[in-house]
């Protein structure tokens, strides 16, 4: 990408590529951009350290210091039970889905009884679709870490 690092802000829209990575092929390129320009690169650079006029404008905050003076909010009880707020739930780390989340609770407000909420989950698995339905984006979701294998390194 010339002159920039973002290249989320220069897509070449309606360009799709199939490949078979066993038999490393194309199969298929699909353009259905039709007329639709690239960006220019020009303001796309989000790097502070890379703007000048960033750092003219914006004036840095001081440090933040988050404490809590009578302690943790949550306990964790046997290494993996969570106790926060009205929440019950367990944690474990797995190594191929990164952190799971299981037996999710919560305790009813009116009557105390905890009530279940969620059998299993996995965070790496959030699914937050773009909502378009075409070629270039359906594929693509906001942290679905678990499609490229985030959980490998938890």
């Amino acid at each position: 990408m010339k002159d920039t690092v973002n290249f989320y802000m220069r897509p070449i829209e309606g360009l799709t590529v199939l490949v078979d990575l066993d038999a490393k092929q194309v199969v298929e390129i699909s353009d259905k951009g039709g007329n639709i320009p690239i960006p220019k690169a020009t303001n796309t650079d989000y790097r502070y350290s890379t703007s000048q006029e960033l750092r003219r404008v914006i004036r840095l905050v001081n440090p933040i210091s988050i404490e809590q003076p009578k302690g943790p909010g949550f306990t964790v009880e046997d290494g993996h039970l969570v106790k926060w707020a009205n929440w019950e739930f367990h944690v474990k780390p797995n190594a191929r889905a990164g952190v799971i989340i299981s037996q999710a609770r919560v305790r009813d407000p009116d009557t105390g009884d905890l009530r279940d909420v969620m059998y299993k989950g996995f965070p790496s698995e959030l699914f937050v679709p773009y909502m378009d339905p075409s070629d270039g984006w359906y594929f693509k979701t906001y942290m679905d870490a678990g499609e490229y294998g985030f959980g490998l390194p938890a």
